[in-house]
């Protein structure tokens, strides 16, 4: 790499020594695979999205099933009450015994049903939090780079503007010692 540096008399350029040659390639180098690690993380996590929502979509079949058996449950309901309507005489004790057996089905069906839907809704939630976490993890990891490396450009620059003050400062008392 070489460098050119002016002054009021001439450009100039300068070759860097080798060791800054291989610290700065091994930045880039080190910033570049960071850069594709996150995007490999980045597309693990579309990954897991899409089987959410695949997930969702088995979901909410289960959920249509389940809703056609209540229809399907509901219609032999009703041919059974036609049955009975026809044998009056067994009525009473029918009905009371009927009407146990459809609450109690009705409640564990609700039960279960809102059981799952609850379940499924904390998963999700999970799910969401942990990728955020995750996403937040990452966003802080690379502020912290950037800061690093923002860090060292100032440091570097630093150096650089003492190394020019110096090499003048020599100049100007060589220039004054030959003029004597």
């Amino acid at each position: 790499m070489v460098i050119t540096v002016s002054d009021n008399n001439a450009i100039k350029q300068y070759n860097l020594p080798s060791n800054v040659k291989i610290i700065f390639f091994s930045v880039v180098g080190a910033i570049a695979t960071f850069l594709i690690s996150l995007f490999v993380y980045i597309g693990s996590l579309n990954g897991n999205i899409s089987d959410i929502k695949q997930q969702n979509q088995t979901l909410v079949k289960d959920i249509n099933s389940s809703r056609e058996l209540d229809k399907k449950f509901k219609t032999l309901q009703l041919a059974f009450e036609n049955l009975k309507n026809d044998k009056e005489k067994q009525k009473i004790d029918f009905d009371k015994k009927l009407s146990k057996i459809e609450s109690s089905i009705d409640k564990r069906a609700d039960k279960r049903y809102q059981e799952k839907l609850l379940a499924e809704a904390d998963r999700k939630l999970k799910l969401e939090k942990e990728e955020k976490k995750r996403l937040a993890k990452a966003k802080a990891k690379k502020e912290t780079l950037a800061k690093k490396k923002k860090a060292k450009k100032e440091e570097l620059a630093k150096k650089k503007a003492e190394a020019k003050k110096k090499r003048i400062a020599t100049e100007k008392a060589r220039k004054k010692k030959k003029l004597l």
